[in-house]
């Protein structure tokens, strides 16, 4: 099934299939492979941005940003054409951006809020578990559905699906575009990584949008409203994750001095986007008020009279990372044991820091201990494995089982004879390994534990596997002496005494001489 007919499938439950007319999105050939990724690299956290040019990224003034934030990917565009799909900035094709940096905006130099909340997330993310920042905006548009001038007519407003009439959005309208653009370029990042092997969580999204609507007060309070439920709605449709229906929504409050030192028209705008926050579950706000566009003077402080300078805007990103840092889910961690022991769960304060404590029942041991999909009993210790920075949704499992018996080793031997050096308790099934060194004139003549010989090789002597408690009896006799006629008392030898040949048989005493002329 190609992608577009997928999605179509995707929007079924919607009661429309919502691709944009004529937009087909295609995946190159690429030669990562799913194999070839890590389990370290297997999970990833998406944090969503949309909105319009301050989400965008129209911000160039001030000082290079020389943050690069490489535990924080990046996929998605910026300001793409209704008419021709062109767009100024795109990463939609895996393996999109390996980290975020300054030049993610309209053009190189240009920043959005994604500078700064990478910035936050970077150090949360410092472990093997990663974050990707997608980003879909474009400047000056409008949440109204009837705003199709201007910027609205070339990239199409974000006019949510529930205010469309029950039907569907085609590029030759402005109409929707833009939160359909927004649906569809999500859709293709998230596919692209599960189709690599991922398990994606949204963690929350961004939303700085509205100064293109500070004329529509009574009506951008519904709007917000009706565009919080849709896009958290067709999430879920793309995710299958329910819990979406209350994933945190962040949203920046029009700057007081967007456009001119003290706008009159924004701060009955920002009282109607904090009453949204204050009526819709797991929506906040964060402040911009402090973050000066025109001075009162008249000077324009900003990258121009509209937007914020790249400090600024990473301060407000910062603030926006925050946020959906303190409201992400990271309680949720799963954990399951076989039988014979117990395993528990419990964050630091911050929920930065899980610790899985692992515990086994009398006469049992533990067996193996996955978390994420890795098996770290290896990082077990005193019972305890510490994950820094866990991801929401993370497993923990521990296998338990029965503790193989260990048995006692004895030693029987006469020291004055030679001296014997081995384990003085073997686990159950193991090999028991003994060193034997007699004392001068002596030599070994067995080694037993009971009555199995234990084997010689590399000078030591071995017991296959241990199997109860018992003795190893080690027996020494002395070494066979000389006779000085080149006989061996108690044994055979040939030797050569005073230039004598001789060949002597202990048993009857039988030599044999060769005179030698």
């Amino acid at each position: 099934m190609n992608f577009k007919k997928r999605l179509c499938k995707t929007f079924a439950v919607l009661g429309a299939c919502m691709l944009l007319a004529g937009v087909v999105v295609s995946f190159p050939a690429t030669n990562v492979s799913a194999q070839a990724v890590t389990s370290e690299e297997k999970t990833i956290d998406m944090y969503l941005i949309a909105g319009q040019s301050n989400a965008a990224g129209y911000s160039s003034k001030g000082r290079k940003l020389d943050g690069v934030f490489e535990n924080v990917s990046y996929a998605g565009e910026v300001d793409r054409y209704r008419s021709n799909g062109n767009a100024s900035q795109s990463y939609l094709e895996y393996p999109f951006q390996s980290a975020v940096k300054e030049g993610l905006g309209r053009a190189s130099g240009f920043v959005g809020p994604e500078y700064g909340i990478a910035e936050k997330l970077n150090e949360k993310y410092k472990g093997g578990h990663k974050a990707l920042a997608f980003k879909s905006a474009a400047g000056g548009t409008s949440i109204r559905g009837n705003q199709i001038a201007g910027q609205n007519g070339d990239f199409g407003n974000w006019c949510s699906r529930s205010q469309w009439g029950g039907g569907s959005v085609s590029v030759s309208s402005p109409m929707g575009v833009q939160y359909q653009r927004f649906v569809d370029n999500f859709t293709s990042v998230y596919t692209q990584l599960t189709e690599h092997g991922y398990t994606v969580k949204v963690q929350g999204m961004a939303w700085m949008q509205g100064e293109a609507d500070l004329d529509a007060l009574q009506e951008y309070g519904t709007l917000l409203e009706a565009f919080i439920t849709d896009i958290r709605a067709d999430l879920i449709a793309v995710t299958g994750d329910d819990t979406l229906s209350s994933m945190p929504f962040v949203i920046g409050e029009i700057a007081t001095s967007f456009a001119n030192a003290n706008n009159p028209q924004v701060p009955p705008f920002i009282e109607v986007q904090r009453s949204v926050a204050q009526k819709m579950d797991n929506v906040y706000t964060v402040a911009t008020d402090d973050l000066i566009i025109v001075d009162t003077d008249g000077t324009v402080v900003g990258s121009d009279e509209y937007h914020f300078t790249k400090q600024d805007q990473r301060i407000l990103g910062n603030r926006f990372g925050d946020v959906l840092l303190q409201n992400a889910r990271w309680d949720d961690a799963y954990v399951s044991t076989s039988a014979g022991g117990t395993i528990e769960q419990e964050f630091n304060d911050d929920k930065t820091e899980l610790t899985i404590t692992v515990q086994a029942d009398e006469g049992y041991v533990l067996k193996s201990l996955t978390f994420d999909g890795r098996n770290v009993t290896a990082q077990v210790q005193n019972g305890k494995y510490v994950a820094q920075n866990p991801r929401k949704g993370v497993t923990a499992e521990a296998v338990f089982e029965r503790a193989k018996a260990s048995f006692e080793i004895a030693y029987e031997y006469d020291a004055a004879q030679g001296s014997v050096q081995g384990a003085t308790s073997a686990e159950e099934g193991s090999a028991l390994t003994v060193t034997v060194t007699p004392a001068e004139g002596y030599e070994v003549e067995s080694v037993k534990f009971g009555e199995t010989a234990l084997t010689f090789a590399d000078g030591k002597y071995t017991l296959e596997s241990v199997t109860a408690s018992g003795t190893v009896k080690v027996v020494f006799s002395k070494q066979k002496t000389s006779d000085g006629c080149g006989s061996l008392i108690g044994g055979a030898a040939v030797g050569t005494v005073f230039g004598i040949a001789a060949i002597s048989v202990a048993a009857g005493l039988i030599v044999r001489k060769k005179r030698i002329k």
